[in-house]
């Protein structure tokens, strides 16, 4: 079952009208480990990215970024694709509600990977300082809240009618 992070993503995709799908749903599979949650197709290019949502103040373990998941990112850089790993902290030091979010390419995670080698997680204080993670701007359409997912791509995102809505003809 899809978190409400992955369901943001998801949203966010659909709005910018780009060619993606969380990889459970376009695969017909659910439960499966899938190499990462979407797969984004933008003038030719593959993305994939895997969404992390995290409940606890100031840091993010390592150990969730899985190995498949990991793998699955490197594999689509060597298909000339490009990985992504996408991160919200949902709670602020008082335990109060405040989202943002970060993204990362794979090549960079490695790279923080080995410079906090000696730590099971990453302070989000790291996310903020460090020049290899960029945040992710978020903004509500409609009351529903979506994030600006153009640091995945070169492109502009295109903000128009949604595809396939019965209701926008």
């Amino acid at each position: 079952m899809a978190n409400i992070f992955e369901n943001e993503i998801s949203r966010s995709i659909k709005f910018f009208n780009w060619h993606g799908a969380k990889l459970s749903t376009f695969n017909g599979r659910s439960g499966h480990s899938e190499p990462y949650d979407f797969w984004i197709l933008v003038n030719g290019i593959h993305y994939g990215v895997e969404a992390k949502k995290s409940e606890i103040f100031g840091s993010f373990e390592f150990k969730r970024l899985e190995p498949h998941q990991r793998q699955g990112l490197l594999d689509c850089e060597k298909d000339k694709g490009k990985g992504y790993i996408v991160i919200s902290f949902r709670k602020d030091k008082n335990r109060k509600s405040n989202i943002r979010a970060y993204i990362i390419s794979i090549k960079n995670w490695i790279k923080l990977e080995k410079k906090h080698s000696n730590r099971k997680s990453i302070p989000e204080i790291e996310f903020i300082e460090c020049k290899l993670i960029e945040p992710l701007n978020k903004f509500r359409q409609n009351g529903t809240l979506h994030w600006y997912l153009k640091t995945i791509t070169t492109e502009e995102p295109k903000i128009g009618k949604r595809r396939n809505n019965s209701n926008n003809k």
